[in-house]
């Protein structure tokens, strides 16, 4: 579809902007398409980069920070000859391969521009103060990783399907 088209090349060429710009390894910032869903007559998607390493390594902030510098190293990443779509020189990648039907690197040249434009500007919180603490609590006292989680037990809960719960192991158990 097309907006798995523009998703996942967008999302890789950023990913690959991302580890150029701050000479990073491929398996220190992770990348999924979140979506689509449908925002009455749109479909929308969201980008998700994800920083693996346990309590962050903090290249989220800076990358923030610098997104404008991101996509500058990503269109000079995707500028070379010889390749209409994707190529294994700027976004094929063994471990993208599910995913080389949907790779298009000229549908998103046009916004990997306008990101580059400009450097990003902080703004204020619209929805809510995102470090309430209270979610994941209420998620862990629950018996599960996260908010997100929790909504998917309570869903699966309501329509009887009662899932067992993962049980930590440890040296001592």
């Amino acid at each position: 579809s097309a907006v798995n088209t523009w998703g996942y090349s967008l999302g890789y060429a950023l990913l690959i902007g991302m580890q150029r710009l701050f000479v990073l390894d491929v398996s220190e910032l992770e990348f999924e398409l979140e979506g689509p869903w449908k925002l009455g007559t749109h479909r929308q998607v969201s980008l998700a980069f994800i920083d693996p390493s346990l309590g962050g390594t903090g290249y989220l902030r800076r990358i923030a920070d610098e997104f404008h510098q991101v996509a500058r190293i990503a269109i000079e990443h995707l500028d070379h000859a010889n390749c209409e779509s994707a190529c294994y020189r700027c976004l094929k990648s063994y471990r993208n391969q599910r995913h080389h039907a949907f790779l298009r690197w000229p549908v998103v040249m046009p916004h990997l521009e306008a990101l580059a434009g400009s450097a990003p500007m902080q703004r204020p919180l619209q929805t809510g103060d995102l470090d309430d603490p209270k979610p994941w609590l209420e998620a862990y006292s629950a018996g599960v990783g996260s908010p997100l989680e929790l909504q998917f037990l309570r869903l699966f809960e309501k329509h009887g399907f009662h899932p067992e719960k993962q049980v930590p192991v440890s040296p001592t158990v």
